[in-house]
């Protein structure tokens, strides 16, 4: 847990848009604010038309919105958003502490089944791990730095099969759209 915790500190400071505790307090606030998450969101599909259902999945219906966007909603100014589009399994990463914990999960599984237990890889689904069609997978979302931000299962999985998956890309590129401005305004972004 310690790791895991010092992976996410190296994380949060990083990148192309380093944020500090404020710009998180910040960004949160306006996330859970009807109004404004409501108007942020539409100015994204607005900007994002083709990511529109990434952005509806996120947006939640304006419940805890956008949790594993907020770095890219504060630093839009410096973000574009691609995709969906296939990815090899070379492509992306998984976190470390990630990777070792859907490891142990996946090996339980195959102990189970193999001993004529119950077993259940996924939460609410009975599906072999071993057997899925990836190409039925939603798609799962890479930062910048190839660092997968939403779907780690799915590209874990994807991986384990050396198998291609859909994914959304961040990319780091400065972004010039009209809405920009609003939306740094809304987070309460000043610099």
């Amino acid at each position: 847990m310690k790791l895991l915790l010092e992976n996410w500190r190296e994380y949060v400071n990083e990148g192309t848009h380093p944020m500090e505790s404020a710009d998180w307090e910040n960004v949160g606030d306006a996330l859970r604010d009807p109004k404004k998450v409501n108007e942020i969101h539409q100015l994204l599909v607005d900007m994002f038309p083709k990511q529109k259902e990434l952005l509806n999945y996120h947006y939640n219906g304006g419940h805890d919105s956008y949790p594993e966007l907020k770095r890219f909603i504060h630093g839009i100014d410096k973000y574009i958003l691609e995709g969906p589009a296939l990815v090899g399994p070379t492509d992306y990463k998984v976190a470390d502490e990630m990777a070792k914990e859907r490891e142990r999960k996946y090996q339980q599984y195959i102990k189970d089944k193999d001993a004529g237990k119950d077993a259940l890889y996924f939460r609410d689904n009975p599906a072999d791990p071993r057997e899925v069609d990836f190409s039925k997978f939603p798609p799962i979302t890479i930062d910048e730095n190839g660092e997968v931000t939403d779907g780690n299962h799915r590209a874990f999985l994807a991986q384990k099969a050396n198998a291609d998956l859909k994914a959304y890309k961040i990319i780091a590129q400065p972004n010039s759209h009209k809405n920009v401005a609003r939306i740094l305004q809304l987070v309460g972004r000043t610099r």
